[in-house]
């Protein structure tokens, strides 16, 4: 059954019987919602990794990818599984034979469809690209988060999440805003209490030159204030002994005057 629907579905790169199709979309010549060179053509879904070299890092990768059928090229560090191509699902669903096995796994069987949201999920040998151009098996993503630059650790369930996406995952999983003034996150219902009575940046008066201060700034303030006016007696204290001085060698001459 399955090679009588699928014998017309032959991958360009592989030209074997095409399993997880997907239309190659990262080339100039493609145009969405218009025909292009990949338009009526499929390949695997590992051949198109493979092809893009998608499993390797993108500084590992080659500069330049021409097109299968044209001359339009594409730069390889620019691309990923979500810019590269477009998944299939009209073809996949052709497709009943529910016996394929995940080229990862090599455990779990099933339709096209089901080997495909396996794969997003469970095989640990799946290579992933990070944020940060990096590829790597999925079962190693754990040891790789904490030295991203691209992910942050969520300060309330520990989880890795990406820079871009932790202010959502704060206020969806947790309840809890960001502070704009110490980028500190708290939760939504006491934000006005933190504001006002909590948050390290928060600005108060010094009662000593009525300016306001940020509290994490007040004892720095407070020593500016100290060493100026430390600096003011020193001054003051060098004037006053030069006019001793003065009226010292001023009674001396009213004296020798005097004797005179």
């Amino acid at each position: 059954m399955y090679n009588r629907i699928m014998k017309e579905k032959e991958c360009i790169i592989c030209r074997e019987q095409v399993f997880l199709p997907v239309e190659l979309t990262c080339f100039r010549c493609y145009k969405s919602g218009q025909i292009s060179c990949s338009s009526f053509c499929r390949v695997c879904r590992s051949c198109a990794h493979e092809y893009l070299q998608l499993d390797k890092s993108t500084w590992s990768r080659d500069f330049l990818k021409r097109c299968l059928f044209c001359d339009a090229r594409t730069q390889m560090m620019n691309l990923d599984a979500m810019n590269s191509y477009r998944k299939d699902y009209l073809l996949m669903a052709e497709d009943t034979y529910n016996q394929h096995l995940c080229p990862y796994c090599h455990e779990v069987r099933g339709t096209q469809i089901e080997i495909d949201q396996n794969i997003l999920t469970e095989p640990p040998q799946f290579y992933q690209q990070c944020a940060c151009g990096i590829s790597l098996r999925r079962e190693d993503f754990i040891f790789h988060f904490s030295s991203c630059s691209q992910y942050d650790k969520c300060q309330a369930c520990n989880e890795y999440i990406l820079q871009a996406e932790i202010h959502e995952h704060m206020i969806k999983k947790h309840d809890m805003i960001q502070c704009l003034l110490c980028d500190q996150y708290v939760p939504y219902r006491t934000l006005n209490v933190h504001v006002v009575h909590m948050c390290p940046q928060r600005l108060v008066m010094c009662d000593f030159c009525h300016q306001e201060i940020k509290i994490s700034m007040l004892e720095i303030h407070f020593q500016e204030h100290d060493n100026a006016l430390r600096t003011r007696v020193s001054i003051l204290s060098n004037q006053i002994n030069t006019v001793l001085e003065e009226f010292r060698l001023l009674n001396r001459i009213r004296s020798t005057r005097t004797l005179v």
